[in-house]
């Protein structure tokens, strides 16, 4: 018998309107994703809101830079450009993201709870979310999505098998 059947005939009786069992594996891409999801917002918002402040500071920092380029080296020589690559993205992408990753939580919500529309919120802010970096990252620092598309689309994938299958 399918796992998935709403009606069952159990000796000779058929029990309709049993709700659909949560299976563990949609359960874990859902927790997984709601995760990311969480961080995505809250550091996103994080940068946006702090983004003046955290240019004025590097900006008028030139003896910071220095005392710990002193004391760390090359290391602090990598972290440096990190945060320069983070202030190169223009401001309005933190706030975009943030929307587009809350609505993407939302649908992980609803994947959650067994509903079809889970999927289709879930997916159209993911495929946003890397036309969105796209344009504001990857075009900014000459980078590629390739790696972004392809977990993007294994996790789409295994949510879309739960579609077929589970969500109602």
């Amino acid at each position: 018998m399918d796992e998935y059947n709403e009606e069952q005939n159990i000796n000779g009786q058929e029990l309709e309107n049993i709700p659909p069992q949560r299976p563990t594996s949609l359960t874990v891409l859902c927790v997984l994703s709601a995760i990311n999801a969480i961080y995505q917002v809250f550091s996103n918002i994080t940068v946006w809101s702090m983004y003046n402040k955290f240019q004025e500071f590097l900006d008028e920092n030139g003896e910071f830079y220095e005392q710990m380029s002193d004391m760390m080296g090359n290391a602090w020589e990598t972290l440096a450009t990190s945060y320069s690559s983070i202030f190169s993205i223009n401001r309005s992408y933190y706030l975009i993201s943030s929307i587009l990753y809350l609505t993407s939580f939302i649908g992980v919500m609803q994947m959650w709870k067994l509903k079809k529309r889970g999927f289709h919120i879930y997916t159209v802010a993911q495929i946003l979310i890397l036309i969105v970096s796209t344009i504001f990252i990857y075009n900014t620092l000459n980078g590629s999505p390739i790696a972004d598309l392809i977990i993007t689309a294994v996790f789409v994938l295994f949510y879309f098998k739960h579609y077929r299958n589970v969500m109602q």
